[in-house]
């Protein structure tokens, strides 16, 4: 992470110096990313604050601060800033995905639903799928989630499907081995939201005490050295 936020620091001071204010709040809650998994909430919250300063109406600005909120607990904050995502433009599945994923660590699951069902039609993706499985998992509706798994495997023929996504559902199911054969895989591409799995684990108990956990995390950590 250390070299990440030096570079990503780079581009923020070049950013600011040819004036590109587009791509600055990006790169600052990309930075304050970083620093929450490092463990700095105020640090990630000062950037966080600041890119949304320079454009609170960017969809993807604050598609990332109610992501960041999510990683750090900070569901009342979080929650508010999905319903302004949708405020700003309904047709937008961020919102709906973000509110569907805080409201299922809820177990708000009725409301967590509702709002990933509105994302996966506005965005029919292993990504939205992922999320709508883990959500019937939660719930103990396996059949259902089987359902969405299989319509995972369907997308392979039309669409990249990510090996992250389809281990969350599993995870859900609680067949652990095969979740841990994918998040293995997801690994080895390099997966981007192996980075986030932490802030999964948390939903599946067995999964977060079971021992390759720590190791996978200790490979993400020596991977991102």
């Amino acid at each position: 992470f250390d070299k990440a936020l030096e570079n990503y620091e780079k581009s923020a001071l070049l950013a600011k110096k040819i004036k590109y204010r587009k791509v600055l709040p990006l790169i600052l809650n990309r930075i304050g990313i970083i620093h929450l998994n490092q463990g700095n909430y105020p640090e990630a919250l000062k950037y966080a604050d600041s890119a949304f300063a320079l454009d609170p109406f960017s969809l993807m600005n604050n598609n990332h601060i109610a992501l960041l909120y999510w990683m750090a607990g900070d569901y009342k904050k979080g929650i508010a800033q999905g319903k302004r995502l949708i405020e700003l433009d309904p047709n937008f599945y961020g919102g709906h995905y973000l509110l569907g994923l805080m409201y299922g660590d809820l177990k708000q699951y009725e409301e967590a639903l509702k709002e990933t069902e509105i994302c996966v039609s506005q965005n029919y993706s292993s990504f939205t799928l992922s999320l709508l499985g883990k959500i019937y998992a939660m719930m103990g509706e396996n059949v259902k989630t089987r359902e969405v798994l299989e319509k995972m495997e369907a997308l392979r023929s039309s669409q990249s499907v990510g090996n992250f996504d389809v281990a969350v559902v599993y995870a859900g199911l609680r067949e652990f081995d095969k979740t841990f054969q994918l998040l293995e895989k997801a690994l080895e591409e390099r997966e981007g939201f192996m980075l986030y799995l932490k802030y999964y684990l948390p939903n599946f108990t067995e999964l977060e005490q079971d021992p390759r956990s720590k190791v996978l995390a200790q490979k993400i950590v020596a991977l991102n050295k």
